[in-house]
């Protein structure tokens, strides 16, 4: 099955984006259940967009295949350490964090963060996933310009946003809800450090660990 997910996958989606401490691979099966766990965890899942029926792990299925076949979206896992992995379980063990792009009119994308592991915030990663991942967007996809929407209540994510180089562009509340929102835009020209590259590489899942007995 992976096999089969993986030929069908985008010519953008079969990179591997190497940063200096971080490399980023695309969401494949094989990530399912941990990132599972990432949403059910208490202090995560209130970042996760759900509905008031708790998603099962037969749905987040459908889901990473949803990532693997829309053409107006990316979803990259974000590894510890920016070299390959040697095999399945390493590349699972790595695992701290995920980003997502949304660019459903070529113009601009909605970017998604999040740091899953506490041990692993607060030590950079954020900001180096934030800024490859665009460069790599504008590099490979040919985006210019990316936004978040960050709720009245999330000052650590509002926070986040600002450190990046990201500037607050527009305040609304939702007529139904009352929930207010913020959004934070940048250029990739604002992409510090600037004039970078990324370095991407043709994506190979790593070998199973039977592979290497």
């Amino acid at each position: 099955r992976i096999q089969i997910l993986f030929e069908i996958m985008r010519v953008n989606n079969q990179h591997a984006v190497v940063g200096q401490n971080i490399r980023l691979v695309p969401y494949c099966i094989y990530h399912v259940h941990t990132f599972y766990n990432w949403t059910r965890a208490p202090d995560l899942s209130p970042l996760f967009d759900v509905s008031s029926i708790e998603p099962t792990l037969e749905f987040e299925y459908t889901v990473q295949e949803s990532w693997v076949r829309e053409e107006d979206q990316l979803m990259f896992i974000a590894l510890r350490g920016n070299h390959p992995s040697s095999s399945l379980s390493e590349e699972i063990s790595r695992m701290i964090g995920e980003v997502c792009l949304f660019y459903p009119n070529d113009v601009a994308a909605e970017v998604h963060i999040m740091i899953a592991d506490r041990a692993n915030r607060r030590r950079g990663y954020g900001r180096e996933i934030m800024s490859t991942v665009m460069t790599y967007a504008a590099q490979a996809v040919d985006i210019d310009w990316f936004y978040a929407e960050v709720k009245h209540n999330q000052r650590g994510a509002a926070a986040f946003f600002r450190n990046c180089g990201f500037q607050r562009r527009a305040v609304w509340t939702n007529a139904e809800n009352q929930l207010r929102k913020e959004m934070y835009a940048i250029n990739i020209s604002d992409v510090e450090p600037q004039g970078r590259t990324v370095r991407y590489r043709a994506f190979r899942i790593p070998p199973g660990d039977e592979d290497n007995s």
